[in-house]
């Protein structure tokens, strides 16, 4: 019986270590207080029937009526749920086959508590009223007369309290309630497998902890903080929607670079190409303002296309045209600017072994702009 006792005590005792030094448990913006808080203890007296007419529950049942008597201590966990240890106990009497049983019964149980009231309406620790409903299990030991030690079953109980405010401190409560255990608890060989035992109780509860009631949780800080980490969120956002737009401004304005450096190298390489000599294509010799001599840069290339040009073995006739921009000089000077740059490029291709018949050269002076919009550029010989 002492070990039932302390296995029972255990079980209480772990539901509540959940809450030893802080508040740790939530319900309804409510949290539980310390270890030493919220316990309570209760005395009650009443009537019960201990039944074993199976067939018929409840034929008899007046006969059957006898004191019982409840002590218990518990705690309640939240506003809602709480554990309690009861031992109840006393005499009991039943009619079986004409034959009347009396004897005494011990039962220590661990009992779950939930308020419906505080479930269903929230917690008030001033309501006047509040329905819990219980049960739990427990060890149940029963004698009669006629027995000289116990016997012992496993039981378990379910039932509804009914508790009335007086004050703070001060609850009086009535309970309905039902105990279950096997038939052989009733000491009668006959009684079947199940025997039930049906109790009646009012008593006093008591709050022994100088706390009694739960702490409403204040959530206004926190509030505050998730509202200030909400603001430097939204304007985080906001600056990353500002450097977004500046690195698409910043690649727009790479990708612009990047398109006129390849403009640029395009540009580049068809000037290279025209600069190129070669027997098939156009080849540009550019001279300075006004003048007509050809420079040292340009010789190597007309060198190399009198070499192609003496190579080339068909009828060709390669024509060297000179020009003269029209932004500097008069027509009548730039007719003969272009004639002379054309003539010195035809005189270099001879003195480097080209056949006369080959070449054929004339001035276009101004009339003509071969690079419209670039006069630096139509100061030039084209041989074609």
């Amino acid at each position: 019986m002492k070990k039932v006792i302390l296995c029972l005590s255990m079980f209480v005792l772990a539901l509540t270590a959940g809450a030893q030094d802080k508040t740790l448990l939530r319900h309804a913006h409510h949290e539980t207080n310390r270890f030493v808080d919220n316990w309570e203890v209760s005395l009650g007296a009443g009537i019960q029937a201990l039944h074993i007419n199976q067939s018929k529950p409840f034929s008899g049942l007046s006969d059957e009526i006898t004191p019982i008597f409840e002590v218990s201590v518990g705690k309640w966990l939240t506003p809602i749920f709480g554990a309690r240890l009861a031992f109840q106990g006393f005499n009991y009497k039943f009619t079986s086959s004409d034959v009347e049983y009396k004897g005494n019964y011990n039962y220590v149980h661990a009992d779950l508590m939930m308020d419906l009231t505080h479930l269903i309406d929230g917690y008030k620790p001033d309501r006047f009223y509040n329905a819990i409903l219980m049960g739990g299990f427990g060890y149940a030991a029963s004698k009669s007369e006629a027995m000289d030690s116990y016997n012992n079953e496993f039981a378990t109980s379910f039932g509804l309290m009914n508790r009335f405010r007086l004050c703070e401190s001060f609850t009086v409560n009535l309970d309905v309630r039902t105990l279950l255990t096997r038939g052989s608890f009733s000491n009668v060989d006959n009684a079947g497998m199940l025997v039930l035992n049906y109790e009646l109780l009012a008593g006093v509860t008591y709050k022994i902890s100088s706390k009694k009631n739960f702490d409403r949780v204040d959530y206004t800080p926190y509030q505050n903080k998730i509202s200030a980490l909400e603001k430097d969120l939204n304007s985080s956002r906001e600056d990353l929607a500002k450097k977004d737009d500046e690195i698409k401004k910043l690649e727009k304005q790479v990708e612009k670079e990047i398109a006129a450096k390849e403009k640029a190298m395009d540009e580049a390489v068809r000037a290279k190409k025209l600069a190129t000599p070669t027997a098939n294509q156009p080849l540009s010799i550019f001279f300075r303002l006004g003048d007509s001599e050809i420079t040292d840069r340009n010789v190597p290339n007309l060198k190399f296309l009198a070499d192609a040009m003496k190579a080339d073995k068909s009828d060709r006739v390669f024509v060297i045209v000179g020009y003269a921009d029209k932004q500097t000089g008069s027509p009548e000077f730039n007719k003969e600017l272009s004639e002379k740059r054309a003539k010195n490029i035809y005189d270099l291709l001879i003195k480097e072994g080209v056949d006369a018949k080959k070449l054929k050269h004339e001035g276009k002076g101004d009339t003509e702009q071969p690079f419209e919009g670039r006069p630096y550029m139509n100061r030039v010989v084209v041989i074609k």
